[in-house]
């Protein structure tokens, strides 16, 4: 074990001041014992070199036989989380690090106006600089000048080190000289641990930050086209090289292009000139004249349309037939390996896959977006808040393409990223900001200190790990709040529990509506209509959303980067995030939606009869409003669980006050003790 791995944040069983970070004691003396077993003998201490934000002391180390020079090093500046390489990656390698000043000459130390003391005003600076302003290790630069410290000769070289990952202090090799009054932060990594930094480049992080203005779905859905209006996007090519390496018979590289062409063909889309020519073997004629078929003589103008819209497509943006057929080739054949090389081409699949094709192109012939500027602006706020390469969906009477974004992201199962769908609501996003940077940001406007978005987003993640393993805890605290409050209002258990066997009756007529393709989120669909223009009627409508993938390898994490903590939920963001950790866990329930009152879930499997009934629980412990999703009078543990059972979304809402608050927690509960069933 590290010396690091048993840092923690605070001491929470002093009565001492407390500090936002802080090392245990035990952690306090493991550092120190470090610090002389491989520097020296600490000569003199300076305690607490930056006020109540972080206990930082600073030690002295005259010249011994560890080292040739005075040393000055920081002891507590470790209990804050440090990125290790791309600062706006908060899954970059966190570290813990200390700092070391190293000098030719002593420094003077001690109190009184004809004393020189530059070196503790250094360290100080510095420490309250990298807390403060979340500077990144690796590239940062630190102007000392803008610091009004006056450094003399003396001081030699500044080291920035994690004792994780060196050996003793003549094997460094990070030290920079303090030259032209700044001083470059880089860190000592071992090549393990450096091979385990961002992916992505710094070039490729700017190119995403200059990205153009957003465009909606259906915008990018329509592609222009292309000088070669050949059917070649099918990678036919390859395709049939892949074939014939596996012993799979060429033909079926012609398999997804067929399928969509019948589909066409029944649905005359085809042109005139060409509909005696799919009369026959489609998949024979394509491999005999794929290469000199013009999309725009092929189809009708209608048909061309679509098929810029759906067919030939900028991948995640909309509904995309070539994501759609390599789903549906998943669920027969349980790989991907070979794309549609291995799905039979027969009169069943064609059906199945024809519902698809049919419900995308209703939504194509009916679909309106009804879009605003500011609706754009927030998603430009939002977008730059999370830094990541966003995709922006306009409210409309259909969420087919955002569902299917969706559906695609969660399907590619990527350990290294989450998809979510955050609602583009003013509050909720100033919300997000104040939270987020509560000391850069202005109440009149969504201006913040980006450096502060991305220190908290790590600090929040580094927190909820340290409560990873109270959620049964948490829910039996909050259970036991729940149904206080439920006999305070004149309910009883048996009531709130009803009865199981006659919630699944209620359900018996309920078309099923578990699909693990397909995902209906409610969130955005509440309490917005508009007037249709093309048939001038009013109809419910989404509101305005963002869809993303965040760099977290757990849904649970999400949070981090979008804190959801209701006044009124009893939970604190750490406590939350361990909860949602707890429903990843035990039931494979991933968040999916965040909003301004809404955290919704989609589920992976279809759970058992006892499992739907914990989760009922689970769900009730973290909001009583989970009871809605029933969509049935008096609503019961038991109907939730029948309503679990047949369904992959979870929809928890919050209560919200009137004024857009959500409403306050009336006064903590006791966490000894649990409600048991």
């Amino acid at each position: 074990m590290g010396l690091f791995d048993l840092f923690g944040k605070k001491n929470s069983q002093s009565n001492a001041l407390q500090y936002r970070y802080q090392y245990q004691p035990q952690q306090d003396a493991a550092v120190e014992q470090f610090i002389e077993q491989n520097f020296g003998p600490i000569d003199t201490r300076v305690h607490d070199i930056c006020g109540d934000l972080i206990k930082v002391d600073l030690c002295f180390i005259s010249p011994n036989d560890h080292n040739p020079s005075y040393l000055l090093v920081t002891k507590g500046l470790g209990a804050y989380l440090m990125a290790m390489s791309d600062y706006n990656d908060p899954q970059a390698n966190l570290s813990r690090v200390e700092l070391v000043l190293d000098s030719g000459e002593p420094w003077e130390i001690g109190f009184g106006d004809n004393r020189d003391y530059w070196a503790q005003e250094l360290c100080a600076a510095l420490a309250q600089q990298i807390v403060n302003n979340g500077l990144n290790l690796n590239t940062g630069v630190l102007n000392l000048n803008s610091l009004g410290i006056n450094i003399p000769d003396c001081a030699q070289s500044f080291l920035v080190t994690t004792p994780d990952h060196y050996d003793a202090y003549q094997n460094f090799a990070s030290s920079v000289a303090l030259n032209n009054g700044q001083v470059s932060f880089l860190l000592l990594v071992d090549q393990e641990n450096d091979e385990q930094t961002n992916d992505m480049s710094v070039e490729q992080q700017a190119s995403t930050l200059q990205s153009a203005a957003p465009q909606s779905a259906a915008q990018h859905g329509v592609a222009e086209h292309r000088a070669d209006n050949s059917l070649s996007f099918d990678n036919v090519d390859d395709l049939v090289a892949l074939a014939e390496k596996n012993g799979i018979d060429p033909i079926n590289a012609y398999n997804r292009a067929a399928f969509f062409l019948r589909w066409a063909f029944e649905n005359i889309l085809i042109s005139s000139e060409y509909q005696a020519s799919l009369q026959g073997d489609i998949r024979a004629y394509l491999q005999d004249n794929l290469k000199n078929l013009d999309k725009e003589q092929l189809f009708t103008q209608e048909g061309l349309d679509f098929v810029n819209s759906y067919y030939d497509v900028e991948e995640g943006v909309c509904a995309n037939y070539i994501e759609d057929i390599l789903n549906f080739v998943s669920q027969k054949t349980d790989s991907q390996e070979y794309s549609c090389l291995s799905l039979e081409y027969n009169d069943s699949n064609y059906e199945e896959l024809a519902l698809r094709i049919d419900e995308v192109y209703d939504a194509f012939l009916e679909q309106v977006e009804y879009d605003n500027s500011e609706d754009a602006e927030l998603y430009e706020v939002a977008k730059n808040l999370l830094n990541t390469d966003c995709v922006y969906f306009a409210p409309t009477n259909d969420d087919i393409h955002l569902a299917s974004v969706y559906s695609y992201a969660y399907e590619k199962n990527d350990e290294h990223s989450a998809p979510i769908i955050m609602e583009l609501d003013y509050n909720y996003i100033k919300g997000l900001i104040n939270y987020l940077c509560p000391n850069s940001c202005r109440m009149d406007s969504f201006d913040y200190d980006p450096n502060e978005a991305m220190n908290s987003v790590r600090q929040a993640l580094a927190e909820a790990d340290s409560c990873l393993d109270q959620a049964p805890e948490i829910l039996a605290r909050l259970m036991e709040s729940n149904l206080e409050d439920l006999q305070n209002n004149g309910g009883s258990l048996d009531e709130l529990m009803g009865d199981f066997e006659s919630a699944k009756q209620k359900r018996a007529h309920t078309p099923e509506t578990f699909s693990h393709k397909a995902f209906e989120f409610d969130t955005y669909w509440r309490g917005a209509t508009a007037v249709n223009p093309k048939n001038n009627e009013e109809e419910e409508i989404t509101k305005a959303t963002l869809f993303t993938n965040l760099p977290v390898d757990s849904y649970y994490k999400i949070l981090a980067y979008l804190p959801f903590v209701p006044s009124n939920c009893g939970m604190t963001l750490p406590e939350m995030m361990a909860v949602l950790a707890y429903f990843e866990q035990r039931y494979e329930a991933y968040v999916a939606v965040v909003s301004v009152d809404t955290i919704e879930f989609n589920v992976d499997r279809v759970l058992s009869e006892q499992e739907a009934m914990e989760a009922a629980k689970d769900l009730y412990a973290f909001t009583p409003y989970a009871l809605d999703m029933c969509e049935v009078s008096d609503p019961t543990l038991s109907d939730l669980a029948a309503y679990l059972m047949e369904n992959q979304v979870w929809t928890c809402k919050f209560e919200i006050n009137e004024d857009g608050d959500c409403g306050s927690n009336s006064e903590e509960q006791e966490q000894d003790s649990a409600f048991s069933f």
